[in-house]
């Protein structure tokens, strides 16, 4: 097994520590709205179920994923501030 030394670092830039390639920008993307779609699946089961704090965490979660997506402030400007918690 080789180890990475200074010297050879640079030929591992594309490579994560497991081994396998990075995703590229349209696979992340991808891969984001998938889950984006999932996670719209399992908030609506969770009002269903009338769980408002399993329904805030995915939210939470979806805000994440949106923030993922959509770098910067445009994932939090949806969200309702006037009330306190």
């Amino acid at each position: 097994m080789a180890h990475t030394t200074i010297g050879n670092t640079e030929n591992f830039t594309a490579a994560r520590k497991n081994g396998k390639r990075a995703h590229s920008i349209k696979q992340n993307s991808s891969n984001l709205f998938y889950l984006w779609h999932k996670i719209q699946d399992i908030k609506s089961e969770a009002e269903r179920m009338k769980d408002s704090e399993l329904v805030f965490m995915i939210g939470l979660v979806e805000l994440l994923v949106e923030e993922r997506a959509t770098p910067g402030a445009a994932a939090l400007a949806t969200v309702d501030t006037s009330t306190p918690h």
